[in-house]
């Protein structure tokens, strides 16, 4: 039985370790691929225990994290037989790293005395003068330069209404005879007129001068501190990050800047060596225990459109934790991530001297990726024997139809066509929970603007605020095992649009089975994403033949449709069943 001994820590030095008593060692085991991995059975009860001394207990502590944080539990053993657990959470809680139970940062810059704060400080400066100029001297000149510009364009409207209403007069008299002494007298009097005219609108330049220069002076000072506020705080973040000093399971240690520029040539994010199992490894490696399993467990709310589960665990970030975790794990025997299927060469549907359509096997890349995976896209410009053009691109999870063009006056027309939506394409998936118990109605359409979570990616999440429009039509099939098989008709095409339209709670609130980014806690992760393109329409402008799936006749333009049967593995769930898709 397990139990745990708050007092028995290792050292004072040790102190955030929470030894567990008549508990023997795990056998021995690769350590958890922090990118890949399903909870050990000791990582979920230290994160019980946590929940119910650290958190439960402490109501300040607890009405802050309510609000969404990112908690860590990494199992660890004293290489004598004892084991125990470390905690750790990310980033800060009530502008503190500190909070007794939790492992320390790896670094403290909050010190108000210390360089960071101070630059801080500084910078904060940088954007205060900068607000005050944008927000309040800049409008002020604006203001000005438009009352000025309204004043002294009087005297050229003024200069503008008499000349034309000497014409006039002069026209009216020349619709007579008149001398050409008096013709002489008209043409001076126009002449002198437009003079008049051409003075008026200097000096409107000259009154608008001083204006002008004022407001490009003031412009020119907001981009000078922009560039300052730019060098100094970029030094202040290389400073921060060259003290930033992670160790690796061999004993070496590199600081922030090489390992990401070693890594991939970029520069740290903001926030980089501050998650969980970075805390956690550091620690662990300071005190000499031995890393044996690590998870990392959401707790409270979903903040800023993010998919994110009370109680579920999640991977690692890889924005920031794949290069300090590359580093960190060196020397530890990891376990192996998730391996792609080996890749199926897509079904030809239909092809002309245009353009084909295949059916896309799950598991392969729409087009080239990093190194030399097999994409559709490469396996199709190999069957072919020349190049191949995407007119549009399919999750490497997702199967199903897809339309490639063979040269790029074509893709250009197809891509014009998705585009503009005359291109009608409906997905059927299957989602991970009982439709019935979201009291929506079982035919409807989702509003939710998309966008991508820079501090996750390729995680994409519902952003208000400058997420891209996006609109996804539904209708739900049916509802079997816990289980329901919905079909799609998205009506724009923004990146992972139907899985967050679908995980998130803003839209309905059931995951896609199988779906590895977007996933809910509990629940045992499939060999794939059940989420396949089964049908494409659209008119394309060329004489060509119609194919054997298309309807109506070909003349200077032709109709296509193109529907794909479900995959055995997607019918395996939920009873799936054909249906006459939207």
């Amino acid at each position: 039985m397990l139990t745990r001994s708050d007092e028995n820590f290792a050292s004072a030095d040790c102190r955030e370790v929470r030894w567990w008593v008549e508990l023997e060692a795990p056998a021995p085991a690769p350590f958890t691929n922090p990118f890949h991995y399903e909870p050990h059975p000791l990582c979920l009860r230290a994160y019980e225990e946590l929940m119910e001394r650290d958190v439960m207990s402490v109501p300040d502590f607890r009405e802050e994290i309510e609000k969404g944080k990112m908690f860590g539990i990494l199992i660890v053993g004293d290489g004598k037989g004892k084991v125990g657990y470390l905690a750790a959470f990310s980033g800060q809680i009530k502008d503190s790293f500190r909070w007794p139970g939790f492992v320390p940062a790896v670094l403290d810059y909050l010190d108000e005395n210390g360089y960071f704060k101070k630059g801080e400080i500084e910078v904060s400066a940088l954007n205060r003068d900068i607000e005050t100029l944008e927000k309040e001297k800049l409008p002020k000149l604006e203001k000005d330069l438009r009352l000025m510009e309204e004043e002294s364009m009087k005297y050229v409207e003024k200069a503008k209404r008499e000349m034309t209403e000497a014409k006039a007069r002069r026209d009216a008299k020349r619709a007579s005879w008149i001398s050409p002494e008096e013709e002489n007298r008209l043409i001076r009097e126009s002449q002198y007129l437009k003079a008049e005219l051409h003075r008026a609108k200097k000096r409107a330049r000259e009154c608008l001068g001083p204006f002008i220069d004022r407001m490009e002076e003031c412009k020119k000072e907001i981009s000078q501190l922009k560039v300052e506020r730019h060098i100094r705080s970029g030094n202040l973040q290389s400073r921060l990050f060259s003290d930033f000093k992670m160790l690796n399971a061999e004993g070496e240690s590199k600081d922030l800047n090489a390992i990401f520029s070693e890594f991939n040539g970029s520069i740290p994010p903001s926030g980089s060596g501050e998650c969980c199992a970075p805390k956690l490894l550091q620690y662990a490696y300071l005190h000499g225990l031995q890393p044996l399993a690590m998870s990392e467990f959401w707790y409270g709310s979903s903040p800023n459109g993010e998919i994110r589960i009370h109680g579920a665990h999640y991977p690692a970030c890889r924005s920031k934790c794949l290069p300090i975790l590359t580093w960190m794990l060196k020397g530890l025997d990891v376990a192996e991530g998730y391996k792609e299927p080996s890749p199926i060469m897509p079904r030809v549907v239909y092809e002309n001297s245009d353009f084909c359509v295949v059916d896309k096997p799950p598991g392969l890349l729409s087009v080239p990726g990093k190194g030399r995976v097999p994409s559709v896209v490469s396996l199709m410009k190999e069957k072919y024997q020349r190049e191949v053009y995407p007119a549009h691109r399919l999750d490497q999870d997702t199967s199903g139809l897809l339309i490639l063009a063979f040269t790029p006056e074509t893709q250009r027309q197809l891509q014009h066509l998705f585009a503009s939506r005359e291109v009608r394409k409906t997905y059927v998936a299957v989602l991970d929970g009982d439709f019935a118990a979201t009291g929506l109605p079982l035919q409807g359409k989702i509003e939710l603007p998309i966008g991508p979570d820079i501090t996750d990616r390729p995680r994409q999440k519902v952003d208000h605020q400058y997420g891209k429009r996006a609109i996804t039509s539904y209708r739900v099939v049916k509802v079997e095992n816990g289980m329901t098989q919905i079909e799609f008709l998205p009506l724009t095409g923004r990146t992972h649009q139907l899985r967050v339209h679908s995980a998130s709670t803003e839209g309905l609130g059931l995951p896609i089975a199988g779906d590895r980014l977007y996933y809910r806690p509990g629940r045992t992760l499939m060999s794939r994403m059940l989420l396949h393109a089964c049908r494409i329409e659209f008119t394309y402008p060329h004489g060509a033949q119609i194919a054997e799936q298309s309807s109506a006749d070909c003349s200077a333009a032709c109709h296509y449709s193109f529907t794909s049967p479900l995959p055995a593995d997607f019918r395996d769930y939920g009873s799936c069943q054909e249906e006459n898709y939207m």
